[in-house]
């Protein structure tokens, strides 16, 4: 409840590997079906936003896995969509939560082509700057 796991792609990918080679290797039930819970319960629940998305998806830092069949990243191109979603809506409400609360946060943009370096710097009120924007963002996207 309300807990975010943070993973590489590679990581997930290892363990829906792990899972595979469990279930292949009758020795091995009850791994099997443990990873098996656990790939079920990510695989519902995780969703895959990448930085660096041209170096990332680069094909010499792709993995090979020889077990199971080849599948496209979660999303394809919606994921590009996604995260200029997720920037642009970041960039919105943080102007707005540094015009009501100037204290609250710093925006530094040194032109207008690069994105703003943001600083949380003091909470607003009960709520903090973070959980604000964090929650604005969120009902964007």
């Amino acid at each position: 409840t309300g807990s975010v796991l943070v993973s590489v792609r590679e990581h997930i990918l290892s363990m829906q590997l792990k899972h595979l080679e469990a279930c292949h290797q009758s020795h091995d039930i009850e791994r099997a079906i443990e990873l098996g819970k656990l790939v079920h319960e990510i695989s519902g629940r995780a969703r895959d936003i990448i930085d660096e998305g041209d170096e990332v998806l680069h094909h010499r830092f792709q993995l090979v896995y020889p077990i199971g069949r080849r599948g496209n990243p979660d999303g394809k191109e919606l994921r590009w969509h996604i995260m200029e979603s997720v920037l642009h809506s970041v960039k919105t409400h943080a102007k707005e939560l540094h015009a009501e609360h100037p204290s609250a946060i710093t925006i530094t943009t040194k032109d207008r082509h690069q994105y703003p370096v943001i600083r949380f710097l003091a909470s607003t009120g009960q709520e903090s700057a973070y959980h604000w924007l964090c929650k604005r963002i969120v009902a964007d996207v």
